[in-house]
């Protein structure tokens, strides 16, 4: 259940359904076990090799996080083929490269239809980023902790950002124990946030509580829509429909050849870097 809620006394309480609900599955279906799948869970952005299309080698045809993607993505066609990497792996062909975003998008835009209509918390969250006036933040934090250079660029960004949008949605990431306990990885966000509750305004809003999939849909919806940094940023950049801005810290794709399809295909949507 998704949870728009106002920043003051938010407590940003982690929504582990994703993963725990995938490995419910896992194990209830010995056949369907697999040590680097429980490993890494649901994971959005590296089960749909964003790493590998912005030139990560292990992400790419032949690699193996490639490799394990895919066994990964029969389990979760089987398993769980309501989500929306469930719906995006029933669907696809086996000779098919990942990622396939308009396949992506499909997805995505089918979770939406079915989870608009059945929560009217989810369409009212749906409601609120779509609205031309409000800004969307998706704001990487708590997995890895807070890195000073991008946490320092993404604060000055999003408070240069606030006087033009009646409303903001910020998209805190706390899905899963992949990296660091989610306990951990909480506070770290708390803690890196606390900036905005000190702005004393009534316009801001944690989407807590919520799940990948519902985070993927809103970065889809979002009319405008910020992002630093990751796999699951530059996923939000890929299939969003509305304005995107990025911080410089997106153009650590720009080594080397990596990122090369991430510019080309960002010169055909309405990207602003700041």
């Amino acid at each position: 259940m998704i949870l728009l809620r106002d920043i003051h006394g938010h407590d940003l309480a982690p929504h582990p359904d994703d993963d725990l609900s995938f490995l419910v599955h896992l194990a209830e279906n010995p056949l369907a076990r697999d040590d680097w799948v429980v490993r890494h869970g649901y994971n959005c952005g590296d089960t749909l090799c964003i790493p590998g299309f912005v030139g990560h080698p292990k992400w790419m045809p032949g690699g193996d996080a490639y490799h394990q993607s895919v066994r990964k993505g029969r389990i979760l066609a089987r398993e769980l083929p309501k989500s929306i990497l469930g719906r995006y792996f029933r669907g696809r062909p086996d000779d098919e490269c990942i990622p396939h975003f308009p396949r992506i998008e499909d997805a995505v835009d089918e979770f939406c239809r079915e989870e608009e209509a059945r929560s009217t918390e989810f369409k009212a969250a749906l409601d609120r980023v779509r609205d031309p006036s409000c800004l969307t933040i998706h704001f990487r934090l708590g997995d890895f902790g807070i890195c000073a250079p991008r946490y320092a660029e993404m604060k000055r960004v999003i408070l240069r950002l606030l006087p033009r949008y009646a409303s903001v949605v910020v998209l805190t990431g706390l899905h899963s124990q992949t990296f660091t306990p989610l306990e951990t990885t909480r506070q770290i966000t708390l803690d890196g946030l606390a900036f905005l509750k000190d702005l004393r305004k009534d316009n801001i809003f944690f989407c807590g509580k919520n799940r990948a999939d519902e985070s993927v849909a809103l970065m889809r919806e979002a009319s405008h829509l910020l992002v630093s940094y990751g796999g699951f940023s530059l996923l939000g950049t890929m299939i969003t429909k509305g304005q995107i801005y990025a911080t410089r810290h997106i153009l650590w794709i720009h080594q080397g050849d990596q990122g090369a399809r991430w510019i080309e295909a960002m010169t055909h949507k309405p990207l602003t870097l700041l």
